[in-house]
């Protein structure tokens, strides 16, 4: 269809109260597809004194037989001053009443768009263009690109939600079969510059006004009761579908914090309950150091199940702890240090409870209690030989050994009454002169190893 102006052609006018011009006589063309409206046009026949219900004439869409403005090319609505008492420039009334078809969707304003094949251009559905040249600092006033608010009146039951963003593929493909990229509910982008260090109470730390997304709830009604909410942010999945994270972190991701939970408190009637900051199912994990693909095994991980809280290592237990307070470790060929206790402390391991009746540390059969970085000296039990108690060099030298039957071998001697023991085991030497009781005595130190008997009758 060609073009065409809707231009109006002059014509007699009688005079209506009020100044307006009865449209009786006037003969403008209906506002058809296709037609070019010129401003200049419009402007001519508003001060010539013509009704704009007779300039704007409406078609039918067709089957649904409702009124329709079907221009070829944009519509633009433009305010030319400003007002202290603004309020809106478009303002739509609605209330409904229609009681049938409960899967329909009814709409104050709908918006359809459908976006072509070979399109190259980015398509909008509502696009919000806002600046800000306020001065005012402070909380008031607000200014915000897209406010939504829904209010359930007192006795109504329906359904409230404030905003609903619905996103189906429909191409039944992966997005790699597919060669599929982006599907996103909600994109929210925000950008600024500078520390973010303006004084805030609302801010744990009292620092920091910027937040990417903010959640708040309150009571919709003043009231000296409290109220509930079961959850600030849910999650939900519809059969055969899953979430493989339910909170991702792109891996350029700067952060000081991943979770801070230190400004949350118990409720008023939960006093002296602690505020759990994360809480899990038994056989659910904490994993450290699992594969970089989601779906990998876990590495090193914290379990609790089965009474005890582990921490493992693949399928190797390291370390557990049971409900009735005990400790397993699990020891591991490639372990070069079970339990390390380092730092300043009075006590590395106390185990002075009077509850404690059994045994504080057991050791297997020539295992060793280290001293030193090099375990250069060992005290252990051995069981070759003659049973005893050594305390022996990293070499084997025995330094003093007790057996089972208390039998005390030293290598060098006693030092007693705070003398200083010997270099060597003493040799004694020389003539005995035939006395029984010395040679007697002297049989006894040796077998003690205290001294080498070299003498002679």
């Amino acid at each position: 269809m060609s073009a065409t102006s809707l231009r109006a052609a002059p014509a007699s006018r009688s005079r209506l109260p009020g100044g307006r011009v009865d449209p009786a006589p006037q003969t403008f063309p209906p506002f058809v597809p296709g037609a070019i409206l010129h401003a200049d046009d419009l402007n001519a026949a508003l001060e010539g004194g013509a009704d704009p219900g007779d300039l704007l004439k409406l078609v039918s869409s067709g089957g649904a037989n409702l009124p329709t403005v079907a221009p070829t090319q944009r519509l633009l609505f433009r305010r030319t001053a400003t007002a202290s008492t603004d309020f809106a420039d478009f303002e739509f009334d609605r209330t409904t009443a229609f009681t049938d078809g409960s899967g329909l969707i009814n709409r104050a304003v709908g918006i359809n768009f459908t976006v072509g094949a070979d399109v190259l251009s980015a398509e909008h559905g509502l696009i919000i263009n806002g600046r800000v040249n306020c001065t005012n600092s402070g909380l008031t006033p607000s200014h915000y690109g897209l406010w939504s608010q829904m209010q359930r009146s007192a006795g109504a039951k329906g359904h409230c939600t404030g905003m609903v963003s619905n996103v189906v593929d429909e191409t039944g493909l992966g997005t790699l079969d597919g060669d599929i990229h982006n599907l996103l509910g909600i994109e929210c982008d925000v950008y600024a510059n500078g520390l973010d260090d303006q004084p805030n109470p609302a801010t744990y730390g009292g620092i920091g006004v910027r937040r990417a997304v903010s959640l708040s709830v309150g009571l919709g009604v003043d009231t000296a009761d409290p109220v509930q909410f079961s959850c600030g942010l849910h999650f939900a999945t519809l059969p055969n579908s899953e979430i493989s994270q339910l909170i991702g972190i792109s891996p350029t991701t700067r952060t000081v914090v991943g979770l801070d939970m230190r400004g949350a408190f118990i409720p008023n009637d939960m006093t002296g309950t602690p505020v759990c900051a994360v809480k899990m199912s038994p056989g659910q994990i904490i994993d450290f150091n699992g594969g970089t693909e989601l779906r990998d095994p876990p590495g090193n991980y914290l379990q609790y199940t089965g009474g005890h809280l582990h921490y493992m290592a693949d399928t190797t237990e390291i370390v557990s702890f049971s409900d009735d307070a005990t400790m397993g470790l699990g020891i591991t060929a490639s372990s070069t240090q079970k339990i390390r206790l380092g730092g300043a402390a009075s006590v590395g391991l106390n185990t002075s409870d009077a509850a404690l009746t059994g045994a504080a540390i057991r050791l297997a059969t020539d295992q060793y209690i280290g001293f030193t970085a090099a375990d250069s000296r060992q005290l252990s039990y051995t069981a070759s030989g003659t049973p005893r108690l050594t305390y022996q060099t990293s070499t084997g030298v025995e330094l003093l050994s007790i057996t089972d039957v208390g039998a005390v071998t030293m290598a060098r001697g006693l030092a007693a009454f705070g003398g200083t023991p010997p270099a060597a085991k003493p040799a004694v030497a020389g003539s005995r002169g035939g006395n029984a009781a010395l040679a007697a005595l002297l049989t006894v130190l040796e077998s003690y190893g205290f001294i080498t008997d070299n003498t002679v009758a």
